[in-house]
């Protein structure tokens, strides 16, 4: 499970409602992501700033930075 979660460039290969992900940096603490969302969802989008990700504890931290959502 770790394998797919940590990578956070591909949520759309462990969350079905993901259609795309763009993210803006080098997948390293600070990169930040655009997801967007599937249609039927009350969302079309969110931004995303990878705040932790720790290899040895298997952690991965985000912090939800904007998007068309109400999510905090």
């Amino acid at each position: 499970v770790w394998s797919l979660v940590r990578r956070i460039d591909q949520p759309q290969r462990y969350k079905p409602f993901v259609s795309r992900c763009i993210v803006q940096g080098d997948l390293e603490i600070g990169s930040v992501r655009e997801v967007n969302v599937k249609s039927g969802l009350p969302a079309t989008t969110s931004t995303e700033r990878l705040e932790l990700l720790n290899e040895e504890e298997h952690i991965l931290g985000i912090r939800i930075v904007g998007g068309d959502h109400r999510l905090r």
